[in-house]
């Protein structure tokens, strides 16, 4: 019976690393995309989209 015990602690500990990489790395592109909004790169990015839009059209 201690070994169900001990199997399955392990198997919890081993399932939540995965889950605490996905958590950790979804806060820190969270955190980028904030401190790029804080630069204004939203009106830059619009702008190229903007552009490429318009050469794809055969507009610009």
């Amino acid at each position: 019976m201690s070994l169900l015990k001990k199997n399955n602690s392990s198997q919890a500990h081993t399932s939540r690393r995965p889950q605490l990489v996905s958590w950790g790395l979804l806060l820190a592109a969270l955190g980028m995309m904030v401190y790029g909004a804080t630069r204004g790169e939203v009106q830059v990015l619009f702008k190229k989209a903007i552009y490429i839009c318009m050469e794809c059209i055969g507009l610009g």
